[in-house]
């Protein structure tokens, strides 16, 4: 089959598909990146931007590509697997959806994509798109589900596979989730990278049912659930107060070594 593969350049979506690649190597894979998440230029609480630096800036401005690390870059991971690659923040406008149209794919995964779907992109493929939450819906939709969770203190927190049936954020049709107990010794950033393994098991699972020729079963979302945006500054401070932290800089420094050669 062929499939797109929707990602952000960041950290987390770069975790994501050194555990997701591997096992789908045996397609036909692209992978268009955005590099933009929310409004260009919009002003954030510092603790945002240092958690930017984090998860975006050391990626993208100081790590090289090792063939011989134990994690690579997604550029270097799409020249061990074979996979077009491209940068496209754009893709519901004309050139990005005549990219896709000559991509062709069968099945568009998103995972962390900067850019809301609409439509035209949408209908592209034969078997749909999915996109991979970092939240459990319907109760976290929206953004950084996972930090939302830890400031009301749930007990755990979840990854959610569900179908993008149009245009609205995160309502889709739910294929499968998993869940994680939150550990209050990590951080918001450690929780986020550890949902991802088990999160791309749950689209290797559905692949397997599509290559049998079925379909997935589905679960239409319940009414109510909350759409969370970006904190404000006193929502992270609250999360401060509450001993929580965005980020340990020791476990920071532990991941980025696994891009290292060895």
């Amino acid at each position: 089959m062929k499939f797109v593969v929707l990602v952000n350049r960041d950290l987390a979506s770069t975790v994501a598909l050194n555990h997701l690649l591997p096992k789908i190597a045996n397609h036909n894979i692209s992978i268009l990146m955005s590099d933009r998440v929310g409004k260009k230029n919009a002003l954030k609480p510092q603790a945002l931007n240092e958690l930017a630096v984090v998860e975006q800036g050391i990626l993208n401005d100081l790590m090289h590509d090792c063939s011989n690390s134990e994690w690579q870059t997604i550029p270097a991971l799409a020249k061990r697997y074979d996979c077009t690659l491209a940068v496209e923040n754009w893709i519901n406008r004309e050139r990005g959806i005549e990219t896709l149209s000559r991509l062709a794919p069968d099945l568009i995964i998103s995972i962390r994509y900067g850019v809301i779907l609409q439509s035209p992109v949408i209908k592209i493929p034969a078997l749909g798109v999915i996109n991979l939450h970092s939240g459990l819906l319907p109760d976290y939709r929206g953004v950084m589900a996972t930090f939302w969770a830890m400031l009301k203190d749930e007990s755990s927190i979840g990854m959610t596979l569900h179908y993008i049936d149009d245009s609205s954020i995160d309502t889709g049709r739910i294929i499968d989730s998993t869940r994680l107990q939150i550990d209050s010794t990590k951080s918001y950033l450690d929780h986020v990278l550890q949902l991802y393994e088990n999160g791309c098991e749950l689209i290797v699972a559905m692949i397997d049912v599509l290559e049998k020729g079925e379909e997935p079963v589905t679960t239409k979302q319940e009414s109510g659930g909350e759409y969370f945006t970006f904190p404000e500054a006193e929502d992270l401070h609250l999360f401060t107060e509450k001993g929580l932290r965005l980020f340990d800089l020791e476990s920071v420094l532990a991941t980025y070594k696994r891009f290292n050669a060895r």
